[in-house]
């Protein structure tokens, strides 16, 4: 089967997901890869010199590539590839997706439910884990999935807000699927793959946790994702390396400001200053996230579990759902008065049926 030649060519020396994909393309099984044996013919494709052509020659062992497959099976570790239906949508646009996903735990990806990644420093301030779980547990109380990198700090704190608030989180990590790093971080691990959540990586079982891993990593956490907030990272953080990605993978960028005297906020200042959406709570995110959000709720679901409203009552809540979400825009939409707008906004918002920020409407 080609997954075990896909497992063997994955593990080839100076062979990365871009170069990898480029191989599998031009010879068209991961199989046609292995059983070529002209140097020239590997040669042909663009960043394969003479000695990653020499290596794919002579390394024709598929010992190490038969011990992972029997580990994955027995460990109940699953296995996506990037022909798979299973393998993240969102994930396969990107440049260099990798081939080979590993999880444990629910493949949240199976469905279109939007993902927001929550990124920061490892050495956070209590304003910078405070920050992280409320946003973790705003957005995760409306639907998305909260996605991070097991780190400690912002990461362990957007992760466990999440579970806590009984949503969905998923962990991307920098290391083998079998492989916790902090080490701290086991019990978040464990409680994220049993509470429906997901461990992924793309790094095969047993790879440990080491430097260059990480960027890798990164790439994945902002390309699952339909945005990246970075909540607090210094100048030379890691998490500016996965908001660069997401810029690259054309995903929105939130940064939350931090105090200007403070070194774990200068890489979040920095940000807001170059063009990131400054974010002060979950809202300022869910109202670019709307039209995501109300194809997760269809509007004859909603009409079901509405109280009675009269004429005018529907045609502003109407109004509303449709993505005017200001009283002037429901006034102009509706050739309505202002004053009548207010009025039915102030009794829908007493009903429950809606809620404002800062003059944005929002339906609940």
């Amino acid at each position: 089967m080609d997954i075990l030649y896909l497992i063997w060519l994955n593990g080839q020396k100076n062979i990365g997901s871009a170069r990898m994909a480029s191989l599998i393309e031009h010879f068209g099984t991961a199989q046609n890869v292995y059983e070529n044996r002209d140097i020239s013919e590997y040669m042909k494709i663009d960043g394969i010199g003479m000695d990653t052509a020499i290596n794919l020659i002579q390394n024709k062992d598929l010992t190490e590539a038969g011990r992972i497959l029997e580990f994955v099976d027995k460990k109940h570790i699953g296995l996506i590839t990037y022909q798979s239906e299973k393998y993240p949508r969102k994930l396969k646009e990107i440049y260099g997706a990798p081939p080979i996903l590993y999880y444990k735990g629910t493949n949240i990806f199976t469905s279109d439910t939007p993902s927001i990644a929550i990124v920061g420093s490892r050495k956070a301030t209590p304003y910078g884990l405070k920050a992280a779980a409320e946003l973790s547990k705003e957005l995760s109380q409306c639907g998305i999935n909260i996605i991070s990198g097991l780190a400690a700090g912002i990461d362990a704190a957007a992760h466990s807000a999440c579970i806590n608030s009984g949503g969905i989180t998923g962990a991307v990590l920098g290391c083998g699927i079998d492989v916790v790093y902090p080490a701290s971080n086991k019990e978040l691990y464990l409680k994220i793959e049993h509470s429906g959540g997901m461990i992924l990586t793309e790094f095969s079982p047993g790879t440990s946790s080491i430097s260059t891993n990480f960027p890798q990593r990164n790439r994945i956490i902002s390309g699952i994702c339909d945005g990246v907030i970075v909540v607090e990272a210094a100048r030379s953080s890691g998490s500016l390396i996965t908001a660069n990605y997401a810029l690259e993978q054309g995903r929105d960028v939130y940064a939350v400001p931090g105090n200007i005297n403070s070194p774990q906020s200068e890489g979040t200042n920095s940000l807001i200053r170059q063009g990131a959406r400054l974010v002060t709570s979950g809202k300022d995110v869910i109202e670019d996230m709307y039209e995501l959000l109300r194809g997760m709720y269809p509007s004859e679901q909603k009409k079901n579990e509405l109280p009675e409203l009269d004429k005018d009552q529907s045609a502003v809540y109407n109004a509303i759902s449709s993505g005017n979400n200001t009283v002037n825009a429901v006034s102009k939409c509706l050739n309505m008065p202002i004053g009548t707008v207010m009025g039915i906004v102030s009794t829908l918002e007493i009903e429950g049926i809606i809620a404002s920020d800062m003059g944005t409407l929002y339906i609940l």
